[in-house]
């Protein structure tokens, strides 16, 4: 997601979208009626979905967090280590995972 000129961009993993974004249900519906509008209603009342307003993809962006101590790059030898952290969400944080070398630590 494009932050401007002066930030860097944020990722987010196309699986992140899956449930959204995932219909193959409509696109077998759009062949048929080559109507997007009708198919999504068809798919839906098949499926036993409740239609929703539409939103953009920047509403449903999951949370960026930063940590913003200890400072990049900092050496640490202890086994217990405070982390201070930011966070930048349209919705409040319910859960936070740390990984450490790609594995999970507790908090």
């Amino acid at each position: 997601m494009n932050n401007g000129r002066e930030q860097a961009a944020d990722f987010f993993p196309a699986s992140r979208f899956r449930s959204t974004y995932y219909r193959p249900d409509v696109i077998d519906r759009v062949i048929k009626t080559l109507d997007e509008k009708e198919a999504f209603r068809m798919a839906n009342v098949d499926a036993g979905r409740t239609p929703k307003a539409e939103a953009s993809v920047i509403e449903k962006l999951p949370p960026v967090v930063s940590i913003t101590a200890p400072a990049d790059e900092t050496q640490v030898s202890a086994t217990a280590l405070k982390l201070r952290y930011s966070a930048r969400s349209r919705e409040p944080l319910t859960r936070l995972k740390v990984l450490v070398d790609g594995r999970p630590v507790s908090i």
